[in-house]
């Protein structure tokens, strides 16, 4: 017997938005992803991949401005 699988691509559904907030106010950023699962998650910051944020959501819970930048997530899986 053989098994065939067919895995879709991740595609993201809904991106993350624009957050504006004063110095050590919080700020957070979601996205939403569709495909085959496991589904993988890297934020970064300014094009630097940032350390732990491997969740469909990343939070600044003090944002500082050493943290102003463009942010982005990556979505992968097998496929």
């Amino acid at each position: 017997m053989a098994v065939v699988s067919v895995l879709i691509p991740p595609v993201v559904d809904v991106g993350p938005a624009d957050v504006t907030v004063t110095n050590g106010g919080a700020a957070s950023f979601a996205v939403t992803a569709s495909g085959s699962a496991p589904l993988r998650y890297q934020w970064s910051r300014d094009g630097s991949p940032i350390l732990g944020a491997t969740n469909a959501s990343v939070v600044l819970a003090a944002a500082t401005t050493a943290e102003a930048g463009a942010y982005s997530v990556r979505v992968t899986n097998a496929a």
